[in-house]
């Protein structure tokens, strides 16, 4: 269809570090995990599935899953609590959106936000603010990506849509 962006999406990878326990980071090279509480899935699933409804039901970009096409290569590459006077919850994603020939678009997004200090357990108020974190990265990258799909299906020649219309131009 003119003017719907096309997409396929390459199954999301996580940092080697990313799993089922919840991961808290203490400082720069200090990582720790929660004891006993586990995510229901790891991270990469959550992050994947989000931009699948961003992108093709609520973007309305068109799923590719054959031949040639801009895909959108994604790595999640922390999802933690940051412990320190001021926890935050961070995430931080790569992507690049390419095609068979060339990148179109390669940036890193970071999101953080506050951990409150008040009401349920710790884990608890971590796994809100990732969760919080998670919505908007998964927002900000929709975004770019479709804007960027748009421009790129502007600047291409508009192609036939059938053998027949080829023969008559």
């Amino acid at each position: 269809m003119a003017g719907v962006p096309a997409l396929r999406l390459d199954r999301v990878r996580s940092s080697a570090h990313l799993g089922e326990p919840i991961a808290y980071r203490t400082g720069v090279h200090e990582l720790g995990y929660y004891d006993g509480e586990r995510w229901t899935e790891r991270p990469e699933a959550f992050l994947e599935r989000g931009l699948e409804r961003a992108f093709f039901q609520e973007q309305g970009v068109t799923r590719v899953v054959g031949g040639s096409s801009e895909t959108l290569s994604v790595e999640l590459v922390s999802f933690e609590e940051v412990r320190g006077a001021k926890p935050v919850a961070r995430i931080e994603v790569g992507i690049t959106l390419h095609d068979e020939r060339s990148s179109h678009l390669e940036q890193t997004l970071r999101v953080e936000r506050p951990i409150g200090t008040t009401g349920t357990d710790e884990a608890t108020r971590a796994v809100a603010a990732l969760s919080d974190a998670m919505s908007e990265v998964i927002d900000r990258i929709a975004q770019t990506v479709t804007e960027r799909l748009r421009v790129l299906a502007a600047a291409e020649p508009e192609r036939p849509s059938s053998p027949s219309e080829a023969a008559a131009a």
